[in-house]
C-alpha cells in the first residue's frame, strides 16, 4: 500500500522539481506588440525613442532595426533585460504600426513576468517632447511556441 501511493507521487513531484530547477521546461516564448491604441498619440506626434525594461525574462530577437536609429540591448544573468533606442534623425521618427511584433522574448516564469515600456513622442511642429509609460497590462503578448 505505501509502495504504491509512493509510485502514485514520485512522478508529479519529479516533475515539479524539473520546472523549478531548469527553465526549459516552464519558459515560453512570446512576441510584444504595442497597440496603437495605448500608445495615445496626440496629433502630429511621433515616437522618436523606446525604452523595454524587463524582469524574468530575456530578449531573444527584436525584429527591424529602422535605419538612422541607434539600439541598445542588454541580457543580464540575473534573468532581467532592456531594450532601448532613438532616432538619430527627426526624419527616421517612427508611427506606431513599428511596434507590431517588434521583439520576442523568453518567460522563465511567465506567471511573474513584469515588463515596462516608455515611448517618447515629438511633435513635428512644436518640438514639445512627451514621455509615455506603459505596463504589461498595455500590451499584448503572443505565445510563439
Amino acid at each position: 500500500m505505501i509502495f504504491r501511493l509512493a509510485g502514485k507521487l514520485i512522478a508529479p513531484i519529479t516533475v515539479l522539481l524539473l520546472c523549478f530547477t531548469t527553465a526549459g521546461i516552464c519558459q515560453e516564448e512570446v512576441s510584444i506588440t504595442i497597440p496603437p491604441s495605448s500608445l495615445r498619440l496626440q496629433h502630429g506626434e511621433r515616437i522618436g525613442g523606446f525604452e523595454v525594461n524587463i524582469s524574468g525574462g530575456q530578449i531573444v530577437s527584436f525584429l527591424n532595426i529602422p535605419k538612422g536609429w541607434g539600439i541598445c540591448v542588454r541580457n543580464e544573468p540575473n534573468q532581467t533585460a532592456s531594450i532601448g533606442g532613438n532616432a538619430i534623425v527627426g526624419s527616421a521618427f517612427l508611427e506606431p504600426s513599428f511596434f507590431s511584433n517588434f521583439i520576442s522574448i523568453v518567460a522563465y516564469r511567465p506567471d511573474h513576468l513584469k515588463i515596462r515600456v516608455t515611448i517618447g513622442t515629438m511633435t513635428d511642429v512644436t518640438l514639445k517632447e512627451r514621455w509615455l509609460d506603459l505596463d504589461k497590462r498595455d500590451l499584448v503578448l503572443k505565445r510563439l511556441k
